[in-house]
């Protein structure tokens, strides 16, 4: 799939352009993205969108550790990582645009009741994209985080077992 990719001058045109900005803008630029992506592709499994969250929050994590001649590269195999991710898991668009309009007008309780409904529901990637929301909606403030892992919480029911 990306093998085909890397012949449309589209993808490259918007590949070369990842540079001039800073890494961490870019990573914000990622998140808030996919935080719209995951509110706006209900009918997809729960769990492999909440990666386009994840991923990016955590190499943020660890761009301060990685030298800094490699941010745009790291940067831009995450920016693969996203193009795979709608390629594999999506169908076309959503309401990706209408998803930041939607999250605004979201009554949604604090992240204090969604942090304790995620560590209630238990499930590791409830939780994870919780925490990753919470930290990047610090970072860079948009209702689509809180919204989306809100919806992680509907989606993603709770473990069962011993």
């Amino acid at each position: 799939m990306v093998a085909e990719l890397s012949g449309n001058p589209s993808y490259l045109r918007a590949l070369s352009a990842m540079g001039p900005l800073a890494a961490g803008r870019r990573l914000s630029d990622m998140t808030t993205t996919f935080a719209g992506v995951y509110l706006a592709h209900p009918e997809v499994a729960p769990v492999p969108l909440i990666h386009g969250v994840t991923a990016p929050a955590a190499m943020r994590l660890v761009l301060a550790v990685v030298p800094i001649e490699l941010h745009a590269m790291s940067v831009a195999a995450m920016w693969h990582v996203h193009v795979v991710l709608l390629m594999m898991f999506t169908r076309g668009p959503g309401a990706e645009r209408q998803a930041l309009r939607d999250a605004s007008r979201a009554e949604l309780p604090s992240w204090g009741d969604v942090f304790g409904r995620a560590l209630d529901n238990g499930d590791e990637h409830v939780i994870k994209f919780t925490e990753a929301c919470y930290r990047e909606n610090a970072l860079q403030p948009d209702p689509r985080f809180a919204h989306a892992a809100q919806a992680a919480l509907q989606r993603i029911a709770a473990p069962t077992g011993p």
